[in-house]
């Protein structure tokens, strides 16, 4: 009977160390991100969570990394600005331009506070061309990617409404309307409105403007609405 029990007890500590041999080690923090940013439908608090790690390791690379894909997420849903103040911080403390008129672009669009507009236009102008390298490259993202994300929507946001791109801004404007993201809705209803005055499509000019004043009005913004509103006036009216 003991002998019995001895084998049993060695062949249950076999197991056990098999067990403990074939288990996977745990991901890195740099795994965590790659993992986390394949998925369009990441756990912010998990995002969070990699780029509180990278802090503490010094890693100011990924943390970057990590709180560029949380600003983008808050600018797609009309979130709170913490994620891309703290992302703006490390470029700051990176000296890194082209993250800067990033973190400023995404204030912007979250704020609509115009100092941030002129900032992040102040480092990275019109004329420079990795900026406009940089506008192309997320323009052929906008068009070729398939797969629906909140990256994806602020990409065919920024690069439609740099570019006048109405199938950009359309399908920006597609996956406002999914994600929930209001403000940006109304923002991309004006600016097609405004190529479609440029096509001399009047009538359709006037309904998207429409939509724009009085989602922005419903949202609050009474002075955006009639800024809407009063440009409907002057250049519609006149057609």
């Amino acid at each position: 009977m003991k002998r019995a029990t001895t084998k049993t007890s060695l062949l249950c500590a076999l197991v056990l160390l098999a067990s403990c041999a074939s288990a996977p080690p745990p991901l890195t923090t740099a795994q965590s991100f790659n993992a986390l940013a394949a998925d369009p439908n990441f756990s912010p608090y998990a995002m969070r969570a990699v780029a509180s790690k990278a802090f503490e390791s010094g890693d100011l690379e990924l943390m970057s990394s990590a709180l560029w894909r949380l600003c983008q997420r808050s600018v797609a849903v009309g979130g709170n600005t913490i994620d891309c103040e703290d992302y703006l911080d490390v470029a700051l403390i990176q000296n890194n331009a082209s993250d800067q008129a990033q973190a400023n672009m995404a204030l912007y669009f979250l704020t609509r506070d115009t100092a941030y507009h002129d900032k992040a236009k102040a480092l990275l102008p019109d004329d420079k061309p990795y900026y406009q390298q940089l506008l192309s490259a997320r323009l052929e993202d906008c068009l070729n990617v398939t797969e629906a994300s909140e990256p994806l929507a602020l990409q065919c946001y920024v690069s439609g409404k740099h570019f006048s791109h109405e199938a950009a801004l359309k399908k920006a404007l597609t996956l406002f309307e999914q994600y929930g993201a209001q403000h940006n809705v109304a923002d991309t209803y004006y600016l097609l409105a405004r190529i479609a005055a440029d096509k001399g499509q009047t009538a359709q000019a006037e309904m998207l403007a429409a939509r724009a004043s009085l989602l922005l009005s419903q949202l609050g913004e009474a002075q955006k609405a009639r800024q809407v509103r009063q440009w409907r006036q002057d250049v519609l009216h006149a057609q």
